[in-house]
């Protein structure tokens, strides 16, 4: 997979003047360059101009991604349900090491929400994520009901005192 490391509005003008030369070619390359999107940003700075592009109306990109990595964003739980929402072919998401501890753009229940969203994932990675996402056992809930899906993630060990 190629690397997605252009801003997002030039590769939106590159692609509108391709799709424009040639229909097939810019499905081929949207799919090439769109199927793999790593947000992780050591300066938070990528994951926000990236919810803000895919959010705006009309924006396409967002159909042909198919693995989304958002490891360690900053984003409000609400935000990431925005972008989902505009990425419904998502077949694997990563958000190892969530943590969200404020109210503000809080969504009752995210892990849910993302299932819901996203009908066709297939792997979900919410290592290090267990105290935003375990909400009454819902981990649990999710591992025993969603037996076609891939699951990695962390728990603490109720046995392990230490």
């Amino acid at each position: 997979m190629i690397n997605n490391s252009l801003p997002p509005k030039l590769l939106e003008k590159i692609f509108k003047i391709a799709s424009e030369v040639c229909q097939k070619w810019a499905v081929v390359a949207n799919s090439l360059l769109w199927g793999e999107v790593d947000l992780y940003s050591r300066y938070n700075k990528k994951e926000f101009q990236m919810y803000k592009h895919l959010t705006i109306l009309g924006t396409v990109c967002g159909k042909y991604i198919r693995k989304l990595n958002m490891d360690e964003v900053k984003l409000w739980p609400i935000c990431i349900v925005k972008m989902l929402q505009v990425c419904p072919n998502i077949q694997e998401l990563s958000i190892k090491d969530y943590q969200y501890y404020g109210k503000k753009g809080d969504v009752r229940d995210l892990l849910n929400e993302i299932l819901h969203i996203l009908p066709n994932l297939r792997k979900l990675d919410i290592r290090y994520s267990q105290k935003y996402f375990d909400k009454g056992n819902a981990i649990d809930k999710l591992i025993e009901t969603r037996k076609d899906l891939e699951i990695r993630v962390t728990r603490k060990c109720n046995i392990c005192k230490g």
